[in-house]
């Protein structure tokens, strides 16, 4: 699969299926190498309806094996709210922050219901 900056979007309807079953939120990062090809989607599985336990042992490890110099990041919103709330905007933040610390770009945040998603970046919030 071929995750570029023009096709990000082209995948919104995989990743809307990505959380089909989902009533809890669920974050996926899919690392992306310098050939813009997907090589890996990590996955995490919220506790309850608003929050997300990322294990940060496996994103370190997983950057270390495939060195990606690409992530976008999706997660959904099972209210079927698409607004991101403030600690989705500090998540955005951080992770953009520590990809840069990696030599890693973020080429974006994006949040899904089971009918739409909302970009960071089209919003000029990444």
């Amino acid at each position: 699969k071929t995750f570029t900056w023009s096709s990000v979007y082209s995948h919104s309807g995989e990743m809307l299926g990505w959380f089909d079953d989902e009533n809890s939120e669920k974050v996926i990062l899919v690392l992306i190498n310098g050939n813009d090809d997907e090589i890996f989607k990590l996955s995490f599985d919220g506790s309850d309806e608003n929050a997300v336990d990322a294990g940060i042992s496996e994103i370190v490890n997983a950057f270390a094996l495939y060195k990606p110099k690409k992530v976008v990041v999706v997660h959904n919103h099972p209210s079927g709210n698409l607004k991101p709330s403030e600690p989705d905007k500090n998540m955005t933040e951080k992770i953009k922050k520590a990809l840069t610390a990696m030599d890693t770009h973020l080429l974006d945040h994006l949040i899904v219901t089971r009918e739409s998603y909302f970009s960071f970046t089209d919003e000029g919030l990444n």
